[in-house]
């Protein structure tokens, strides 16, 4: 019958306390040996009981069933001298012959209460991760995490991931990323922003947080997008479920709009270093472009921010991009020494009613 991980980590306890007894025989050394080759899983168990008792300083590891454990028994003073604690003089306390039943209870109740705990926490798996990601002015990253997910940063974009056992999460702190990710049930995935939250299983989704604004697309899936709460008893806070090819936006004050269906080939553009505007202020568009190219570009007039641009643009071509727009816009773009560039011509004339 196959053991559980946690009763075989119990035989490897047992048998640990029964190596450390003066009693222990060159027969029990041949018993052991033979449990050990029995399975792997075996030898396993008792090798991260030995880890984590020596660690605390309970057991003496003078114990090497092989020569793959000789090492273990090869310790400098230091380690010797931090193995005298008051846990260890305790547990030779009843290591003594006519203690060896209270020996065993002792044990088993430290494996209980103690050692599996920390076998589990910090030997198999850490209770978090957390790892940080950033993307500078003109640069995309590709960033594979530990459960398979894909994530692909835009230009100028800052997360922070944090994996459990329990949840995958991403902190958006600003930028744009593709989400693909990997299914699983027993770990939910979470993209937070400022303003919102977007709660996956497994699906594929691009999540943009610029100015304090989000938007949200989804290529294929199944998401549930809702923005955060301003305070105790918000009761503007509410939830929607979006489907492949609809989008979302939470704006500034966090306020979440209807539905709406996405364009998610021109929201993907990015990926190909492209950007897509439609009937876009020219303020807005000279932003964007900003986060592609570290350069100063100046409106000399401020009205000249409302005239309005269409088109798609390749970001790695900067002067080629600012020639089109300046044409397209009826300005004149000018380069002084310093390197800033000066797009200037006339304002947008207001319609009289």
């Amino acid at each position: 019958m196959s053991l559980s991980w946690d009763d075989r980590l119990k035989h490897a306890a047992r048998r640990l306390v029964q190596a450390q007894d003066k009693a222990f025989t060159s027969e029990d050394r041949k018993m052991l040996e033979i449990w050990l080759e029995e399975d792997p899983d075996n030898r396993k168990a008792f090798e991260q009981m030995r880890d984590v008792w020596e660690h605390l300083g309970v057991v003496e590891p003078d114990f090497s069933p092989e020569k793959k454990y000789a090492h273990r028994a090869e310790l400098t003073h230091q380690r010797e001298a931090e193995r005298k604690t008051s846990l260890k003089a305790l547990f030779n306390l009843f290591f003594k012959p006519n203690k060896k039943l209270a020996a065993a209870f002792i044990s088993l109740a430290i494996l209980v209460i103690f050692c599996l705990p920390v076998i589990k926490m910090h030997l198999v798996e850490p209770v978090e991760t957390f790892y940080s990601y950033n993307t500078a002015t003109g640069e995309q990253k590709t960033v594979t995490l530990s459960d398979g997910s894909i994530l692909k940063m835009n230009v100028s974009s800052s997360i922070s991931v944090c994996m459990s056992k329990g949840y995958r999460r991403v902190e958006m702190n600003n930028g744009e990323v593709f989400f693909t990710v990997k299914p699983d049930s027993e770990r939910p995935f979470e993209v937070r922003t400022s303003k919102g939250l977007v709660r996956v299983l497994g699906t594929a989704f691009n999540v943009k947080t610029r100015k304090d604004m989000v938007a949200v697309d989804v290529d294929h899936g199944k998401v549930q997008v809702q923005n955060a709460p301003n305070g105790p008893g918000d009761m503007r806070v509410k939830a929607l479920t979006l489907l492949s090819g609809q989008g979302a936006d939470i704006d500034a004050t966090g306020r979440l709009a209807p539905v709406r269906t996405s364009n998610i080939q021109q929201v993907l553009a990015w990926q190909q270093h492209q950007v897509v505007f439609k009937n876009t202020p020219l303020s807005s568009v000279l932003q964007e472009l900003a986060l592609y190219h570290k350069v100063n570009i100046k409106l000399a007039l401020e009205d000249l921010g409302k005239k309005r641009v269409t088109g798609t643009f390749d970001m790695h071509n900067l002067e080629q991009t600012l020639k089109i727009i300046a044409t397209a816009a009826s300005l004149q773009m000018e380069k002084n020494i310093n390197g800033t560039i000066t797009l200037s011509g006339e304002p947008v004339v207001k319609s009289r009613s």
